[in-house]
């Protein structure tokens, strides 16, 4: 929103707002992880993960690409397939990776890690180390390569491979992050019973994760980048990726077993229902902008602050219908199909993670993943 409705573009904030993905794929993996740690044991398989993945992202990305092309953005046959199938984000260049809904690159991203995940999740409460170094080792590969051929920072030109494409959007690059998530759930499982505090206890561990978290996202970045190469891609990744994993995942951690006053506020039906609609909001938020700045009449004489309450409230208002109507009935009738063709039934597309009893609950996109501990049932996600 930044440069949009009066609002600066220099504008700056006391955490790092563009780590949000970073965010997301930790969560993802953490939860993921919870959800299906007996994932091929019997009691779930890989098919009724994949159609369970499917069925939660793929038919609301179908719907906001066509909604993208209604807004205007050119057809192209190529990267239409591409962003159909959930690859464009493995594609370097800006024609694939920011094409139509181009906050979509994220769900491909994802699409790379849920094909990996069987293999992650495989014994993750003894291998988590290995995996973890592991992935980083590959993350490592991949952002090292594209400093040896010096690729240039995205522009806006549509044609060329572009640093962005291998460091940002490439699932390889982002492994780490969701490997990261994986390791954290295995650990948080072993321990989590011995995690029990008095609500003031809680309340100061949750004030020191949030202190080192925007202390940590903003100062890790500056040392690691004496220990890795040089060069402007993996400035690039450490900035983005790398930095933030540790404090966010000992954010994570701390917030899935608090009892504290900020578990329960992410734990209240407000925050619930925003929970299960992010990720309508993610795909759609663009896409209203998109309207909005091209239709500028609509928001003649309004002031900024009216401008961006009237965003966001059409933001909120198209995600929840996106949730209802589209969401929600297509995860059902896919399961349903699967349930035809294949006999098994296919488990929920959203994940509910007790956490020592408290009414902790944490919101997230990419997946709309919910750590709700207000059930203490879990639906593999």
């Amino acid at each position: 929103m930044r440069g949009s409705f009066g609002i600066p573009t220099d504008i700056s904030f006391a955490w790092r707002a563009d780590i949000g993905v970073t965010v997301f794929f930790i969560l993802s993996g953490f939860v993921l992880t919870y959800s299906y740690s007996s994932l091929g044991s019997g009691r779930v398989t890989v098919w009724q993960f994949y159609v369970a993945r499917f069925a939660r992202i793929w038919p609301a990305h179908a719907v906001t690409l066509l909604a993208a092309i209604a807004l205007g953005v050119p057809f192209q046959l190529q990267s239409f397939i591409a962003n159909a199938a959930l690859v464009q984000a493995w594609i370097p260049t800006g024609h694939y990776f920011f094409s139509y809904n181009a906050v979509s690159w994220s769900i491909s991203t994802e699409m790379g890690f849920y094909l990996l995940f069987p293999l992650l999740v495989l014994n993750i409460a003894t291998t988590w180390p290995w995996k973890l170094a592991a992935a980083l080792g590959i993350s490592v590969a991949v952002v090292t390569l594209a400093c040896i051929i010096d690729l240039p920072a995205y522009s806006g030109r549509q044609d060329v491979f572009v640093m962005q494409g291998l460091v940002m959007t490439n699932p390889l690059a982002r492994l780490f992050e969701f490997t990261l998530g994986t390791a954290t759930a295995a650990v948080w499982l072993r321990n989590r019973d011995r995690l029990s505090f008095s609500l003031v206890t809680w309340a100061g561990f949750e004030a020191l994760s949030i202190l080192f978290f925007i202390w940590g996202t903003r100062v890790i970045g500056s040392e690691l980048q004496s220990i890795f190469p040089t060069g402007l891609s993996m400035e690039y990744w450490i900035g983005q990726s790398l930095s933030p994993n540790i404090p966010i995942a000992v954010a994570l951690a701390v917030l899935a077993s608090s009892t504290g006053p900020l578990a329960r506020l992410l734990g209240s039906r407000p925050m619930i229902f925003l929970g299960e609609i992010s990720f309508a909001i993610y795909l759609t938020h663009q896409l209203v902008l998109r309207f909005f700045l091209g239709h500028l009449q609509i928001l003649e004489g309004w002031s900024p602050s009216v401008a961006t309450a009237g965003y966001l409230t059409a933001v909120l208002v198209a995600s929840t219908l996106l949730h209802f109507l589209v969401e929600l009935p297509a995860q059902n009738a896919i399961k349903e199909l699967a349930i035809r063709l294949r006999g098994h039934r296919i488990p929920n597309a959203g994940s509910a993670l007790p956490a020592q009893g408290s009414s902790s609950c944490i919101n997230a996109h990419p997946t709309s993943i919910r750590l709700d501990s207000s059930s203490q049932s879990s639906s593999a996600g």
